[in-house]
C-alpha cells in the first residue's frame, strides 16, 4: 500500500478474487518490485493478466523502472492527523516524480 501511494483497503480489493476490477496498470511496475518479481514471474503474470482483463494491460512499452523508498514518521496517537501525514507525503511525491516525468520526456 506504501509503494503504491494507496490505503490497505485498496490492496485488499485488487488481491480478492470478490472484485473483477483489474489491478491498475500503472501499479503494476511496483508491485512487481515490492514483491521482487523475476522476469519469468512478471511473464506468468502479465499472461494470466491479458487473459482475465483483455485490453486492460499497459502498452507493450515496458515497465516503468521504479524503486522502493522507505520513511520512519512520527506516530502522532491519532488516525486522522496520521492518515493526514500519510496523504501529504504521498501527495508531495506525487508532485516531485510528476515534475522529473516532464523533464524526461
Amino acid at each position: 500500500a506504501d509503494a503504491l501511494g494507496k490505503h490497505r483497503s485498496f490492496v485488499t480489493q485488487i488481491s480478492s478474487p470478490a472484485y473483477t476490477i483489474p489491478i491498475p496498470s500503472k501499479h503494476l511496475p511496483s508491485i512487481f518490485s515490492v514483491c521482487h518479481f523475476s522476469q519469468a514471474e512478471r511473464d506468468q503474470f502479465m499472461a494470466a493478466y491479458h487473459q482475465a482483463h483483455p485490453g486492460k494491460a499497459p502498452a507493450a512499452s515496458g515497465p516503468r523502472k521504479t524503486r522502493h523508498v522507505s520513511l520512519i514518521v512520527p506516530d502522532f496517537g491519532d488516525d486522522r492527523q496520521n492518515a493526514a501525514l500519510d496523504r501529504a507525503i504521498n501527495d508531495f511525491i506525487q508532485k516531485i516524480t510528476s515534475i522529473a516525468g516532464k523533464g524526461s520526456g
